[in-house]
């Protein structure tokens, strides 16, 4: 009997020094802020298309430009950013909101040209250009904290400024007349949705090393242009989109004010 109940307090006791050393070593609750640099991996997919009822481009034109004209735009960039927010810290558990903006710089262009198929050897030149400078989102953040680590999940919204150029020109000689061209461009505020995860470490009661991993969908921007040539009243409508993504990865420093 007395063996059995020497076992049943260590028993108890070992699961009481797991629980105690699971326990987190900070207090992750109140404000922060914090800031760091690392990088961006952008990326745009972009499409031009021929809009119905084109006369200067004839059908094979069309085709054509069909088959060359849908592409991907890719740069990495070396990006910095700040953010603020507060959490709720309970148990080891916590739930927090978050606002950041950071640097993107995207700024890719594409050229891509061939000698028409119907009008040898008059060659045609499309080319294609995103730029987007910076980031801001608002997201929610669900963590996990154990001694003096803390991971975490996290999503929201995400907005950008996007400017998307394009451009047409051709060295068709018709009625005396050299080249046809034209040129469209957009700059819009989008609003996205955005996904990540991250980490800290507390150096200190109040200092944290923070690493943040946030991926961002964007949508499409949209332009058109009016494609038309001197020598001919004949024109055509080119319609493009381009569709942006962005992987942001930070590590730096992060300050907790409670």
């Amino acid at each position: 009997m007395m063996r059995n109940l020497v076992l049943v307090v260590l028993c108890w006791a070992a699961i009481g020094n797991v629980g105690a050393q699971s326990t987190p070593a900070v207090d992750w609750s109140g404000f922060y802020l914090s800031g760091g640099l690392g990088g961006a991996a952008n990326s745009a997919d972009v499409d031009t298309t021929v809009d119905a009822g084109s006369v200067y481009l004839n059908t094979t034109d069309v085709r054509q430009l069909a088959g060359v004209s849908s592409g991907n735009l890719s740069e990495g960039a070396v990006a910095g950013g700040i953010a603020a927010g507060y959490g709720w810290h309970f148990g080891q558990g916590l739930i927090g909101i978050e606002a950041s903006a950071n640097s993107l710089g995207f700024n890719a262009t594409r050229s891509v040209g061939e000698v028409y198929q119907s009008a040898p050897p008059a060659q045609f030149t499309l080319e294609q250009s995103v730029k987007a400078d910076w980031m801001a989102t608002i997201r929610a953040r669900l963590g996990w904290a154990q001694d003096r680590w803390l991971a975490y999940v996290t999503g929201g919204l995400a907005m950008t400024q996007v400017k998307f150029n394009t451009s047409f020109r051709d060295n068709f000689v018709f009625g005396g007349f050299t080249g046809a061209g034209g040129q469209g461009s957009t700059s819009e505020s989008k609003l996205g949705w955005t996904l990540g995860l991250g980490g800290e470490y507390a150096l200190t009661d109040k200092w944290s090393l923070k690493a943040d991993y946030l991926y961002a969908d964007f949508g499409s921007v949209t332009t058109s242009m009016l494609v038309t040539h001197p020598g001919t009243p004949d024109n055509s409508t080119l319609s493009s989109s381009a569709k942006l993504r962005t992987h942001v990865m930070l590590i730096g420093l992060s300050y907790r004010f409670d």
